[in-house]
């Protein structure tokens, strides 16, 4: 069933119909969610061409339930307006860098964090997830290393803490669940899907969703992650042997180092093929201040730490 947002009926066209909406309208799909868009328009709104721009999916909860709707949006950023009128200016979209510090800053988040940070020396790990606007959820208590966060409806993405014998770097189970809060953020809003991880070592990480809605439709098994568990115990078990690696991946004491972590976190998002859809940031503690890095493989896919300005 195909509605108008904007008032009045739509002609035919929409996720249902197959068309394209009349004048660059939205056309919503009852029955749609942001796992089940339905087939995309297959042409554009009059008066626009496939140069001009593209049709996204995109779902939001306007207090009376969730809405899908397809809108074009044209090249350049911008849009066209759904009531028509002309075209309206997308605003302008944050970087991955400071949308995590607007997330280290922000009052709402801080006291959550921290609580994970002094609990990290404590037996099992414990998560939090957190709305747009920072609002925690209840403390979620996991196992002795992973937290199923369980129903995201609402939330943008979570935090969760190691303990002292855990890998202080995010598991395939973790990759697993970030896709999940990126479907819940609809396809406008997809990469603003993260998770964080604090250790007792200090080591402090946040990954972020960085590919495509499509990307995130991607589903892993009980099967398929059982096996990248074993794929991720084995390369680290590799990068931490001095006979093969030397001391590149870890520390005087024989634990493994930062290098070492994020070398680990490129091979096994390769080895899931989520390789470039999802990004690394070390957040470093200088004193009272919180500098956040990206973390990038130079030309020998090696990971280098590159400051967010």
């Amino acid at each position: 069933m195909i509605i108008n947002i904007c008032g009045g009926p739509i002609g035919g066209g929409g996720p249902t119909g197959g068309g394209p909406t009349d004048g660059g309208m939205p056309t919503a799909c009852v029955g749609c969610t942001p796992s089940n868009p339905g087939p995309r328009p297959s042409d554009p709104p009059a008066g626009q061409s496939s140069d001009d721009g593209r049709w996204i999916f995109h779902c939001y909860d306007d207090g009376n339930g969730l809405k899908c709707y397809w809108f074009w949006v044209k090249f350049a950023n911008r849009l066209v307006n759904p009531c028509g009128g002309g075209n309206v200016v997308a605003p302008p979209q944050k970087t991955p860098c400071q949308k995590t510090k607007e997330i280290l800053e922000n009052p709402k988040t801080k006291p959550a964090i921290s609580f994970l940070k002094a609990n990290s020396s404590a037996g099992g790990e414990k998560g939090v997830m957190f709305k747009a606007d920072g609002t925690p959820s209840a403390i979620i208590q996991g196992g002795e290393h992973s937290v199923n966060f369980g129903d995201k409806s609402g939330y943008q993405g979570g935090y969760h803490n190691h303990t002292p014998t855990g890998t202080p770097m995010f598991s395939p189970g973790d990759f697993d669940q970030l896709l999940n809060f990126a479907l819940g953020q609809g396809n406008l809003t997809v990469t603003n899907a993260y998770l964080g991880m604090v250790a007792r070592n200090g080591m402090h990480y946040i990954i972020r969703f960085t590919g495509s809605y499509n990307d995130a439709l991607v589903t892993f098994s009980d099967t398929d992650l059982k096996k990248y568990r074993r794929d991720y115990r084995e390369i680290k078990k590799n990068l931490m042997d001095p006979e093969k690696n030397g001391s590149n991946y870890i520390n005087a004491d024989g634990s493994i180092n930062n290098k070492g972590v994020e070398k680990l976190f490129f091979e096994i998002t390769q080895n899931m093929n989520l390789s470039n859809k999802i990004s690394l940031q070390r957040i470093e503690n200088n004193g009272n201040v919180q500098s956040v890095q990206s973390i990038n493989l130079d030309a020998n896919n090696q990971p280098i730490p590159v400051p967010c300005s």
